[in-house]
């Protein structure tokens, strides 16, 4: 996994993304459908609630939540360095 790591690493330092690429991208319907499926996803992991739990329950499914929304956030959030 390790030598996976630096590949990966590698590749990214010899990307090059323009400012024109990234946003024909975004135009792209593919991006847009993406984009857009992990835009409801976010909505409804954000308004999920918990009815009728225990404490711990309730806990449980809010640090689940959380982290499924931050991953969610951060994904639609992300941009290339330019």
């Amino acid at each position: 996994m390790v030598d996976r790591v630096q590949q990966i690493v590698d590749e990214l330092k010899n990307i090059s993304v323009t400012k024109d690429a990234y946003e024909l991208w975004l135009e792209n319907d593919v991006t847009r459908l993406f984009l857009l499926s992990m835009e409801q996803e976010y909505i409804e992991v954000c308004e999920q609630k918990v009815m009728h739990s225990t404490i711990e329950q309730i806990a449980m499914h809010e640090i689940t939540r959380s982290a499924n929304a931050t991953a969610l956030q951060s994904v639609l959030e992300w941009t290339p360095d330019f």
